[in-house]
């Protein structure tokens, strides 16, 4: 399960099932939220290896979110 959570209003913003969550499928699932909401200026999230990957890193410094 991916869960985006807005740290600051507590509202879940979207919540992803699936047996396997690569990341290119976070980058995916990011993408289509910030065209619905907007870019934050931060992604906090914890160490996981679909969060940490080269497309998610490589995605956050061409999209200029921290």
């Amino acid at each position: 399960m991916l869960n985006v959570v807005d740290n600051v209003t507590q509202e879940c913003l979207a919540a992803v099932p699936d047996t396997s969550i690569s990341g290119h499928r976070v980058v995916r699932e990011l993408t289509q939220l910030i065209a619905q909401r907007g870019k934050p200026g931060m992604i906090v999230s914890d160490n996981g290896s679909e969060l940490t990957s080269n497309a998610m890193l490589a995605w956050c410094s061409q999209i200029g979110v921290e």
